[in-house]
């Protein structure tokens, strides 16, 4: 149980670089006051495309900048985390235990360890 909740602090820990690294490349209020909150919105949302027909040509490297670090915030905050997430739920309860046993009790010797047949039919 510790080692889970060091983990979450860990990970709280490690995104205040990233959100850093995110805030330097917003554009500025003049910048962005030029566009509607929409088209600022759509520019970090992952697959839209319709935005950059509606930013000038000068502005459109500001925003795709913003756009690549707010899709690796995204990233790393949510998709990775559910990712490890799960290939550590696989490790701890198919790999490395994939019978549920109460391994006091095989100790004593009170049950015996299940036999898996390994023939085909």
């Amino acid at each position: 149980m510790l080692v889970d909740i060091s983990l979450v602090i860990a990970w709280a820990v490690l995104q205040i670089p990233l959100v850093i690294w995110l805030l330097k490349a917003k554009p500025s209020k003049e910048i962005s006051g030029k566009y509607s909150k929409l088209v600022v919105f759509q520019s970090t949302i992952p697959l839209m495309k319709n935005w950059r027909n509606k930013i000038d040509v000068a502005d459109l490297k500001i925003f795709a900048e913003y756009r690549k670090r707010v899709l690796i915030q995204y990233y790393l905050c949510f998709v990775l985390p559910v990712l490890l997430f799960f290939i550590y739920l696989y490790i701890k309860y198919i790999y490395l235990d994939p019978w549920p046993i109460d391994w006091a009790l095989l100790e004593r010797g009170q049950i015996e360890m299940p036999r898996v047949s390994r023939t085909v039919n």
